[in-house]
């Protein structure tokens, strides 16, 4: 769910799930996106920031991002050792 800058996921796993605060620059292609995670069930990673891609095209949200705390954005939505999600309205 995401509502204004916040956001909530939960995985079909129920162990996999945070809550974070979202941040979007639409000025490079693709577009980024930066998500500081602020609740979780894991502590070491509430306070680190996903840093990723997204397009919106339609009903459909697609995500690309690397783990919690990685440096490098992915450059595009295949990246190697990125994981990606897929939202539809």
């Amino acid at each position: 769910m995401i509502q204004g800058d916040r956001v909530e996921f939960h995985d079909a796993n129920p162990i996999i799930w945070f809550k974070g605060t979202l941040t979007l620059d639409e000025s490079p292609t693709p577009k980024q996106f930066a998500l500081l995670v602020t609740e979780c069930p894991l502590p070491p990673l509430v306070g680190q920031t996903i840093h990723g891609i997204y397009r919106l095209v339609g009903g459909k949200l697609t995500l690309s991002a690397y783990g919690p705390g990685a440096a490098p954005v992915p450059t595009a939505f295949d990246a190697p050792g990125a994981h990606q999600f897929v939202f539809t309205h």
